[in-house]
C-alpha cells in the first residue's frame, strides 16, 4: 500500500512539468501585452512622446491630420507591435527547459531597448513585478501536486 501516495504525486509531477511551462509563458504574454494598455513598465510611465506635447514641433506641425495622434496611444499606431507581443508564445518554444517568446518584428528592439534617437520604451523582458507573479503561479500549482484530484 502506498500510504504516502507517492505514484499520485509523481504522475502529478510529470503533469505539472509539461504544463507549468505553457501557464508561465502564457502569464509572461499577458503582463508584455498590457505595457501596451498601461503605457508603462513595471509601473514607470513611458516617456511622452513629442506629438502630445504642446508647443513642441510635432505637436504644432504633424505629419497626419486630426486630433487622434494627440490620443493615440505609445507604440499602438498600427496595432502591429502589440499584435505580435500578444501571439509571441510559439509552439516549439515552450519547454521545461526554456520558454522563449518571439516577437518577430525587426524594429520591436529599437523601442524595447531604445536607441540614440529613440527612447526606451521597454514592454518585454526580465520584471520584478512578474517574477513575483510567477512564483505565486508555480507555488500555486506545485500545491495541487500533492492533492488527489490534480487539476491545473
Amino acid at each position: 500500500m502506498d500510504k504516502f501516495n507517492f505514484q499520485e504525486v509523481l504522475k502529478n509531477c510529470e503533469q505539472l512539468k509539461k504544463e507549468l511551462p505553457i501557464l508561465l509563458a502564457n502569464q509572461a504574454q499577458v503582463f508584455f501585452t498590457e505595457s501596451f494598455t498601461n503605457q508603462a513598465w513595471d509601473a514607470k510611465p513611458w516617456q511622452e512622446v513629442q506629438r502630445r506635447i504642446p508647443d513642441t514641433p510635432e505637436y504644432k506641425y504633424p505629419k497626419y491630420k486630426g486630433l487622434s495622434r494627440r490620443t493615440t496611444p505609445i507604440l499602438v499606431r498600427s496595432g502591429n507591435l502589440r499584435r505580435a507581443v500578444s501571439n509571441s508564445v510559439r509552439t516549439g518554444h515552450v519547454s521545461f527547459n526554456e520558454i522563449k517568446l518571439v516577437v518577430p518584428l525587426g524594429y520591436a528592439s529599437y523601442n524595447n531597448e531604445g536607441t540614440e534617437h529613440i527612447p526606451e520604451r521597454k514592454f518585454i523582458g526580465d520584471s520584478p513585478i512578474l517574477r513575483k507573479k510567477q512564483i505565486e503561479l508555480i507555488e500555486k500549482q506545485m500545491e495541487k501536486v500533492f492533492q488527489k484530484d490534480y487539476n491545473i
